[in-house]
């Protein structure tokens, strides 16, 4: 009898064991899921950071203060990196002083997560031929609680997230998975979830309204190709006005295109706020698509809204892509044919002199969260972590400190200041006297830009560094070629 009272103990004593181990083990798996979908952030007071405003064609924060658009395209966030590194990522980008964040929500119908969750559930081989209907699909809520936590983090580092909610690739399909109706609907849940909170939308991303299945890549449009062209400009415009009702008008919207400007097609919409551009990542642009020449003609179409250079060139990609069809992704890339830091700042300060009221920097390693392992496109390339303290990251903050002293949106152009290769902007900004111009390494200024200026400061816009000169009659006064390491980017101030 007490053998058998000792054994029923023993048991009973190991079936606790066993269930306090599955306990352990269910709330080890509900960590390490909160843990995958960045429940590590707790979230902030609803006041704590605010919807952007627009004001005399710019940027202002919900209590009127100037807002200069200081971006970092960081399109793939939500799903290249884990939690550790969002924070990693947004603490470098403060301290280098940005205060915009632009990512994708809905990047491809096939995007996964590092973590492997599928972005958009509801889909059965829509590539394949099976049957897809429209609209049969869903964002995965992992992918939605990621993006809750980016922005309660980006808040937290005072910097607004920019989200494009539909990246081309799933506008442009032979068997569409998204109606107005459904873009209406999607629009108005994702306005409502952000509403008032530091979110700006960018209805889509790389995408026009119209889709040209036929066109062959590097060729121009034939009528052929215009003839099949696939109208999507009912999603975009759904989708843009679902947006607006579902915050009430609370956030900011607009569109980001593939090279262009998005008040082409959009100017007359109700729902788009601000002029989006996009120049392209080739260094010897075509006639009229620098920067500051295209800022110049989507302010003519602004009718008084803000203008954004989005995405004028990515530190470190390959210039002009894929060379008009003569470079392959596989190709390994030479640093002397890649876009630089210092190029990058210089189209950034381009969109700026001309009137932007906002301009983003990217380095393409980071913009897609490159790291060891990944597939590469135009090898070689570094871990995105090495990647964020680049020379052209690091000078941002010269670029801001500049322009939130100078403000764009107050600058009256002078006249070009002509050099042998580039014409370098000249300015006049509200003070009298002062003149801001941007010029390069060996450059000697203007008679007519120094005018009659006891003093001209020469800041050398990779660093920092400044150079103080006492121009004489006569003596103009020469950009240095040997004192601004990482570039040769420089900008002159009279008067200062």
């Amino acid at each position: 009898m007490n053998r058998q009272h000792l054994n029923y103990g023993v048991i009973m004593r190991n079936m606790q064991l066993f269930v306090v181990l599955c306990l352990v083990m269910v709330l080890s798996i509900s960590a390490q899921a909160r843990s995958d979908t960045c429940r590590v952030f707790d979230h902030l007071d609803d006041r704590e950071m605010r919807a952007l405003e627009t004001a005399d064609g710019h940027f202002v924060t919900s209590a009127g203060q100037s807002f200069l658009w200081v971006g970092d395209t960081a399109w793939s966030l939500l799903y290249d990196t884990d939690c550790d590194g969002v924070i990693t990522y947004l603490d470098a980008r403060a301290a280098q002083g940005f205060n915009v964040i632009q990512v994708v929500l809905i990047a491809k119908v096939d995007r996964v997560m590092r973590d492997g969750t599928v972005a958009l559930s509801g889909l059965n081989g829509p590539e394949t031929g099976a049957d897809v209907k429209p609209d049969n699909w869903q964002i995965s809520e992992n992918v939605m609680r990621r993006l809750d936590d980016v922005i309660d983090a980006a808040a937290r580092r005072d910097i607004q997230v920019a989200v494009a909610v539909l990246h081309s690739s799933v506008l442009y399909r032979r068997r569409p998975i998204i109606s107005p109706d459904f873009a209406a609907e999607l629009g108005r849940k994702l306005g409502e979830r952000y509403a008032g909170r530091n979110v700006v939308w960018f209805v889509t991303h790389d995408a026009y309204p119209r889709w040209y299945p036929t066109r062959k890549a590097f060729q121009p449009l034939t009528k052929s190709d215009v003839d099949a062209a696939v109208d999507v400009e009912p999603v975009i415009d759904a989708l843009g006005e679902g947006l607006v009702v579902g915050s009430g008008g609370r956030n900011l919207v607009s569109a980001h295109p593939q090279v262009g400007i998005s008040a082409t097609w959009y100017a007359n919409k109700t729902w788009h706020n601000f002029v989006t551009i996009q120049s392209g990542h080739k260094r010897e642009k075509s006639p009229g698509l620098d920067s500051g020449q295209m800022v110049a003609r989507a302010l003519a179409m602004a009718k008084g809204k803000p203008v954004v250079e989005a995405e004028l060139g990515y530190e470190d990609i390959a210039d002009n892509l894929y060379d008009g069809g003569r470079r392959k992704e596989s190709d390994v890339v030479p640093t002397s044919e890649r876009l630089s830091g210092d190029y990058v700042i210089s189209e950034m300060i381009r969109a700026y002199l001309a009137g932007a009221a906002g301009a983003a920097y990217g380095h393409y390693r980071v913009a897609e969260f490159w790291e060891e392992g990944d597939p590469v496109r135009w090898p070689p390339a570094v871990d995105w972590r090495d990647a964020l303290q680049s020379s052209g990251a690091n000078a941002v903050r010269n670029v801001r400190a500049l322009f939130e002293k100078y403000t764009p949106w107050s600058l009256r152009p002078f006249r070009g200041l002509r050099t042998e290769d580039r014409t370098r902007p000249a300015v006049e900004t509200d003070l009298k006297g002062v003149r801001v111009a941007l010029l390069a390494a060996g450059d000697e200024l203007d008679p007519s830009f120094v005018g009659d200026a006891r003093r001209v400061e020469l800041h050398c816009m990779m660093t920092g560094a400044v150079v103080q000169t006492h121009p004489g009659p006569g003596d103009p006064p020469r950009v240095p070629d040997d004192q601004c390491t990482d570039g040769t980017t420089w900008i002159a101030i009279t008067g200062s």
